[in-house]
């Protein structure tokens, strides 16, 4: 680069004497010369001419002139590259606008260009921070304007007193005036509701500029892949109802069909949150007889405050003959009507320990309870030894729902709880720690099971003595059922021979039991970290398959998973915001990148409208680029001029500088001093010798 240098001239004093004693001497002696001249006392003129050639020679006056180089101004060019910018032609225009501008760029004098690029990602245009951040190391003075190249959606903006510190704003606008768009809002959400329940949401569809049509299809879409199709009229709020299915983030995807022309449909899509509450859980535990472990299920369900209990253990069968009147006995009578009749739909869980048919329940009780579980309930059978008796639940009419039948008696020998094939897969007990990959496990020991064959649907998720089902899982209609085939799991919570991991058993138990979704054994589960999809499928069989994967606008791509023996995973990289839909021949999911609604999606047409207020208090200039597809013209223009014009725009020439030496020259030399000190003085003298 070659400096250019320019030459400045000012008159500077370097007085010979201290301020206060140079104004002790001139100031008295100028006062006197003056009051001679009023006087116009003889030579006063001339008297007054020395006083002043005298004050010169102490102000010692010079001529500084200084060195100057130019320094040259500093112009940014940011272009957007949010997802909205990767919409129809939009990136191809913003390529050639750039590669254009650039080139003319180079051609101005005097001007540093520093290009940015936008963020790629987010749910919001953000360019005013990396203007901010560009602009940090530039002076005021040498800011010469910001051209942006966007489609106008921008959320950071800035208000107009800080951008007059930018210099003249321009946009080159990519996109097309009055493109026509079709978009789903939310006007209206629930941010909870209680499980079980449906909750009201209010929903509007828009069709910009201007309805193209008087109804639009509205899809819903539920997390376990159910699809509702309604009609809703355009432009008027509708009330929508939706169910609440589990505890914890409820996600919900809502599309609009697209209308014809539209620019594009990520933003017919809008995802509705609501954070399932559980109600109060209300527990039946039976417990058949006292025994050691009775307090094991009672202390479980009494940690969880969420949890009503009611606690039943029969002290005193029917058929007991004691020879006591009933009406001396101090015990409640079992309210079997009540429970089992009247209040068992009330009840989300039924547990039997312990427990078995001693005539307490008749035929028709254990029928209700069969109805109860295929109509959405649950029963745990904790009963273990029983099992194998003659009055074995098995043995009832309850048998009928229940994943094992005994066979033979009771096995009693110590054995290590096994997890098996199924056990390491299924989300109950794939958690379970230590586990070895064979499903071995340096666990306490038990001693005694019942014997059982698991029917053809049940699950069989850990083995004992003799590879005899320990734990058995089954789904009965709506509702499941689950199967304990020893009583003594209590061993394990008292640390007996090591101890052994009873909460991390029995509570992931109960949770699928009552239907928690991550305890779900078939499912797709998409984990969010930034624009990083993780997904995992829980199969019980392996599956490696590939994920086929719906993106918010509407484009399908798949995700190659890899089985390791217990879940298959797979990665995948969110490139824009919104919602992510995931199927494979079974399952589905669903999964949301960014904000829900974002404000990246909400309204993706091309406009000058977010922009005009601040490019006209900077007296930039908004230029469209199918106007100008090789940009305008550019120009240099003075500071507070207009920077913009009907094909051209300008950047502001500053014309600062720095100053790189300067020199001095006395304007009084000595000899010249003492010649025009001595000259009135001698003439005054010759007068006054006349």
């Amino acid at each position: 680069m070659t400096a250019t240098f320019s030459w400045a001239n000012s008159i500077a004093l370097s007085p010979v004497l201290p301020t206060l004693w140079l104004a002790a001497v001139i100031v008295p002696a100028v006062a006197v010369g003056l009051y001679a001249v009023v006087r116009r006392s003889p030579g006063s003129l001339l008297r007054v001419l020395v006083v002043l050639a005298l004050s010169a020679i102490l102000l010692n006056p010079a001529l500084v002139t200084e060195q100057r180089e130019p320094l040259r101004d500093v112009a940014l060019v940011i272009t957007d590259r949010s997802p909205s910018q990767q919409i129809g032609e939009r990136r191809a225009q913003t390529d050639k606008a750039l590669a254009a501008l650039t080139t003319k760029l180079a051609t101005l004098p005097d001007l540093d260009v520093r290009v940015i690029e936008g963020p790629a990602g987010g749910d919001e245009t953000k360019l005013f921070n990396d203007i901010d951040r560009s602009f940090a190391d530039v002076p005021e003075q040498r800011r010469a304007g910001v051209i942006l190249i966007t489609d106008g959606q921008i959320h950071d903006m800035p208000d107009t007193a800080q951008a007059q510190h930018y210099g003249p704003v321009h946009a080159l606008l990519s996109g097309r005036r009055d493109e026509v768009d079709r978009r789903l809002r939310i006007t209206r959400a629930p941010s909870y509701g209680i499980v079980g329940q449906t909750v009201s949401a209010k929903v509007i569809v828009e069709d910009m500029p201007g309805n193209q049509s008087t109804h639009a299809t509205l899809i819903i879409h539920n997390e376990d892949g159910n699809i509702q199709r309604t009609q809703v009229p355009v432009g008027t709020e509708v009330d929508i109802s939706l169910p609440v299915d589990h505890a914890g983030l409820n996600l919900t995807a809502l599309e609009v069909e697209p209308v014809e022309g539209e620019l594009t449909s990520a933003n017919n899509r809008a995802a509705l949150l609501v954070n399932g509450v559980r109600d109060r859980l209300r527990v039946l535990l039976v417990s058949g007889h006292p025994h050691n472990g009775e307090r094991t299920w009672r202390n479980l369900f009494k940690s969880d405050p969420s949890v009503d209990l009611v606690h039943f253990t029969i002290l005193r069968s029917p058929e007991k003959r004691d020879y006591v009147p009933d009406n001396e006995l101090s015990l409640i009578p079992f309210p079997i009507h009540e429970l089992f009749a009247v209040k068992l739909r009330q009840f989300d869980l039924v547990v039997f320990d312990r427990y078995s048919d001693r005539g307490l329940l008749p035929a028709n009780y254990m029928l209700n309870i069969s109805d109860y579980v295929r109509n959405g309930g649950a029963v745990l059978d904790a009963s273990g030894p029983d099992l194998a008796s003659p009055n074995g639940l098995a043995k009832t009419t309850l048998g009928s729902i229940l994943p094992s039948s005994p066979q033979g008696g009771l096995l009693e020998q110590a054995f290590k709880p096994q997890v098996s094939a199924m056990g390491l897969r299924h989300p109950v007990t794939a958690r379970l720690p230590d586990v070895k990959p064979d499903g071995t496990a340096d666990w306490g020991s038990w001693y005694r099971m019942a014997q059982v064959s698991p029917s053809a649907d049940a699950q069989v998720l850990m083995t004992g003595i003799q590879t005899s089902p320990l734990l058995l899982l089954s789904t009965q209609g709506q509702g499941r059922v689950a199967q304990l085939t020893s009583d003594q799991i209590w061993l394990w919570g008292r640390g007996h021979d090591g101890g052994g991991p009873q909460m991390e058993l029995t509570r992931p138990l109960v949770h699928w039991l009552m239907k928690e979704p991550e305890l779900e054994a078939e499912q797709i589960i998409p984990a969010v970290n930034e624009n990083r999809i993780t997904l995992t499928r829980r199969t019980l069989r392996p599956d490696s398959s590939p994920i086929t994967v719906t993106k918010p606008d509407g484009v399908n791509t798949s995700v190659n998973m890899t089985d390791n023996g217990r879940v298959a995973t797979g990665n995948l990289e969110a490139d824009q915001p919104g919602i992510y839909r995931f199927n494979d021949a079974n399952l589905s999911a669903l999964a949301l990148v960014g904000r829900p609604n974002a404000p990246e999606l909400a309204d993706q047409r091309a406009t000058a409208d977010m922009l005009e207020p601040l490019i006209e208090a900077t007296r930039g200039g908004v230029f469209w680029m199918q106007d100008y597809p090789e940009a305008p013209e550019l120009r240099r223009t003075g500071p507070n001029r207009n920077a913009a014009g009907s094909s051209w725009l300008g950047l502001t020439a500053n014309g600062d500088y720095s100053v790189t030496g300067f020199t001095t020259l006395p304007l009084l030399p000595a000899a010249l001093a003492a010649l025009l000190a001595i000259l009135p003085l001698l003439w005054g003298w010759r007068r006054e010798g006349k």
